[in-house]
């Protein structure tokens, strides 16, 4: 799955509608961010989120699974690039799209403009050894791969 990347000169309207990919909960929380932080720094965000290869359900993930509903603390993720945010949203990811690892797109902590990747080299097996640390509510052994 090759997401499009999104670029300074498309409209907000445009980079929602990407970075939502339909999901409208998705899009309420970018909804949030720009309300809370403005647009140019919510743009800001969202290039980050898009570096980490993080969108849709994914954002959904974060912001309520992780974050707690916390937008301050989901900020405050999205801009250090949080590895064990990443984690969750995989454990998660892998937990309702099933095993078919071409159907699922891997959260990374940046890199994903460069080379937008597929989970085909994920290792599943090295997520039901880790927990993640920051949410101890998030945890590998709770999800059926």
């Amino acid at each position: 799955m090759i997401r499009e990347e999104i670029n300074n000169s498309m409209s907000i309207n445009k980079i929602t509608k990407l970075m939502s990919e339909g999901d409208y909960r998705a899009k309420n929380v970018i909804l949030q961010i720009f309300d809370s932080i403005g647009k140019k720094k919510g743009l800001d965000y969202l290039s980050i989120l898009d570096d980490m290869n993080i969108r849709g359900k994914q954002i959904l993930t974060a912001y309520q699974d992780y974050c707690g509903e916390n937008l301050d603390l989901f900020l405050e993720a999205v801009s250090i690039k949080d590895e064990d945010m990443t984690l969750a949203i995989n454990i998660q990811t892998a937990k309702c799209c099933g095993k078919d690892e071409n159907n699922r797109p891997k959260a990374v902590t940046g890199g994903a403009r460069v080379k937008r990747e597929n989970l085909s080299e994920y290792d599943v097996g090295l997520l039901r050894c880790m927990d993640t640390p920051k949410n101890p509510d998030v945890r590998s052994e709770d999800y059926d791969f």
